[in-house]
């Protein structure tokens, strides 16, 4: 049993039903298994190899080798894959001087992994990147990966392994998971008030409660994971035995989109910031996004993040666009002049609109989901 139907849970279907084939049953539970899922649509869409823990480069080189592999599937065609936009990128990390330890001990290590991965010194980032302020700021190293980095459009990837998934033999029903069953089932002999292998359901459309019994459950709801946690009320002796539940913290963020012309294109990489800030450009026609830290996020929401991070909302989907004036100040007061001194030709930017949303702790899911599915 898989609860949540986004990137995660579904791609965990497919890749399942296709080990299990007829030999198991796969069902994927999810409020609204074909709606937009919260932090599914903020993903950043990037998978890189470039990190300061080795597990985190394999883990991205596993994801890219997964990817190219969907292609080998009987049941894809060309124009499935085009959706799903995977187009090969590089990936600039700007570092400050107390990082240039690890990071060069981590670029080695990447080396010896055979990924792709340079460390430039601030006058070498400028040759590279003419367009790039580096000398004379806080950047004392850049680590650019030029050969094992990727974009994918994260909602387009989420259905395609949806579909795949239910062509392969995965249920997907839609049904909202509200508790954990811990009382003996008679029907179920194998259940006992300790196994905690019974989930509660309540069907959308009649309001009516189920119980449906499990051998092995993920949990990939996204921020509502910590919600279903609470609601479960296991002891710890009982959480203990199943191992294969992931809880996660969420990590609330927002996405600044904005128009430069004079920004150049063509040699412009994925560029994280020494703060943690993502920039992507998202097409050849002066767009860009730009992904705030957890921190500034909630800094500048200040009073209004506990809404944010109400999660019994009735709202099921969290993700909001904005386009009121306190943004809209808050990127022409504070986030243009910064881009402005990274990069001087940001200084035509143009403010387009807010994202907000929830972020897990992928890396941590990812993990989790290769130790369900084996593939480690």
């Amino acid at each position: 049993m898989i609860v949540g139907s986004g990137l995660v849970g579904s791609a965990t279907a497919y890749y399942l039903k296709k080990m299990i084939t007829r030999t198991g049953d796969v069902l994927v539970l999810d409020k609204d298994p074909y709606g937009p899922h919260s932090c599914t649509a903020f993903c950043n869409g990037l998978i890189s190899t470039q990190s300061k823990c080795q597990e985190v480069s394999r883990i991205a080189s596993l994801s890219k080798e997964l990817l190219r592999n969907l292609k080998n599937d009987v049941l894809v065609t060309k124009e499935d894959i085009a959706k799903i936009r995977y187009r090969p990128c590089t990936h600039l990390i700007l570092w400050r001087e107390e990082d240039v330890d690890d990071v060069l001990n981590s670029t080695a290590s990447q080396i010896d992994d055979g990924f792709h991965t340079e460390a430039k010194l601030p006058t070498e980032l400028e040759t590279s990147f003419p367009w790039l302020k580096a000398v004379g700021t806080d950047i004392a190293l850049g680590s650019h990966g030029n050969q094992d980095e990727a974009l994918v459009d994260p909602i387009g990837l989420r259905n395609f392994y949806r579909t795949l998934a239910q062509a392969h033999g995965a249920n997907f029903v839609q049904a909202e998971v509200v508790d954990f069953n811990t009382r003996f089932l008679p029907q179920i002999s194998e259940i006992t008030p300790t196994s905690v292998s019974a989930i509660v359901a309540r069907l959308p459309a009649t309001g009516e409660l189920r119980c449906v019994g499990f051998a092995q459950a993920l949990l990939a709801l996204g921020h509502n994971t910590p919600y279903l946690e609470a609601r479960s009320e296991m002891e710890r002796f009982a959480r203990d035995q199943i191992e294969d539940m992931h809880f996660i913290q969420p990590k609330l963020r927002l996405c600044f989109s904005f128009h430069s012309l004079n920004t150049p294109l063509i040699n412009f990489p994925a560029i994280t910031d020494t703060d943690g800030s993502l920039l992507i450009r998202d097409d050849y026609a002066g767009d860009f996004k730009l992904y705030l830290t957890q921190e500034e996020s909630e800094n500048f929401l200040d009073a209004d993040v506990q809404q944010f991070m109400d999660l019994d909302s009735e709202d099921s989907h969290p993700n909001l666009i904005h386009r009121s004036k306190s943004f809209e100040d808050y990127f022409y007061g504070v986030i243009k002049p910064r881009l402005a001194r990274r990069i001087p030709a940001m200084e035509d930017a143009r403010f387009n609109l807010v994202y907000s949303g929830f972020e897990s702790k992928n890396i941590q899911v990812w993990k989790y989901c290769m130790t369900f599915l084996d593939l480690s």
